[in-house]
């Protein structure tokens, strides 16, 4: 009686520290996928799966100096679609994925993608930052030629 009290015991623990292994070995964050737009170039979406509610915030990692690109999304989930903005042409891009868990824990992902250079047709963008001062904040991009061969298509600046 004692030895089957003792063999019960010993599967028990046994069973227990295996459904703790299988339990506990799921990873806290896993991007589910990873694939670029198909018909937005420089662009990708990732979805991250949590085991508790996360915002997910991502870095895209600049170039040759370039500063990061740094967006957050407030949004608390278990499930995330989120999109990668602001990726290099014809470059192996490294983005940094940080999930932040409703307990305050922190996870650090990252993941490169390497996208093709742009097509021949597609037009020259200009970016200008407006001078300090000028009450303006944000960037003005510029299409040239888009509408008519000396006009710019549309500018985007935030003045007061």
């Amino acid at each position: 009686m004692r030895l089957i009290r003792l063999l019960l015991l010993s599967f028990g623990v046994v069973l227990l520290g295996f459904l703790g292994i299988v339990l506990f070995s799921r990873p806290a964050v896993k991007i589910t996928s990873f694939a670029l737009a198909e018909k937005v170039p420089l662009a990708a979406e990732a979805e991250i799966r949590t085991r508790r509610p996360s915002r997910v915030s991502l870095t895209v990692k600049g170039r040759n100096g370039a500063e990061d690109l740094q967006v957050s999304f407030s949004r608390e989930s278990r499930t995330h679609r989120v999109p990668v903005l602001g990726l290099y042409a014809d470059y192996d891009n490294s983005i940094e994925f940080t999930v932040t868990d409703n307990t305050g824990l922190i996870h650090r992902l990252t993941r490169s993608v390497a996208t093709d250079p742009l097509p021949k047709d597609y037009p020259d963008i200009l970016v200008r930052t407006p001078p300090a001062g000028t009450g303006c904040i944000g960037n003005a991009v510029f299409v040239p030629g888009a509408l008519r061969p000396q006009n710019e298509l549309y500018a985007i600046s935030f003045c007061h």
